[in-house]
């Protein structure tokens, strides 16, 4: 299995933002985050997460191997192409769970909110309940 490159994945990166016309304000601005965070990005000073990397190849329109491996050139080696697919499989998968996820977290809030509801009635009608005492 090939080896993260870093210098290759900075310079790919600026090459395929330069291509779709660009800038690293609007690029930034796609994926949720500060120009300063995509001129990091390019010039190596920071490596993105894998979320980031899924941002980042879905507001280019790429594919992960394109964006850290071979841009420019043919997909030819089946232990690459292997890989991509692993990868392109592992993002579905992500994105299904994050999904589902944010589906779980909706539902806990709005259990919180029933819950805190409740809990107001019942301090309104112990309240009242004391009063009477």
């Amino acid at each position: 299995m090939r080896e993260f490159d870093k210098d290759l994945f900075t310079t790919n990166l600026k090459l395929l933002r330069q291509k779709k016309k660009l800038n690293q304000r609007q690029l930034g601005e796609l994926i949720g985050v500060s120009r300063g965070v995509i001129a990091n990005y390019e010039n190596g000073a920071t490596i993105p997460s894998l979320p980031m990397i899924i941002k980042l190849v879905e507001a280019l329109e790429i594919s992960i191997n394109t964006l850290i491996f071979n841009f420019g050139q043919p997909d030819e080696d089946p232990e690459l192409k292997v890989f991509a697919e692993d990868q392109e499989r592992y993002i579905i998968d992500y994105k299904q769970k994050n999904e589902a996820l944010s589906v779980q977290v909706s539902d806990l809030r709005r259990e919180i909110n029933t819950l805190r509801a409740y809990t107001a009635r019942l301090e309104k009608d112990l309240a009242k309940y004391e009063e009477r005492q």
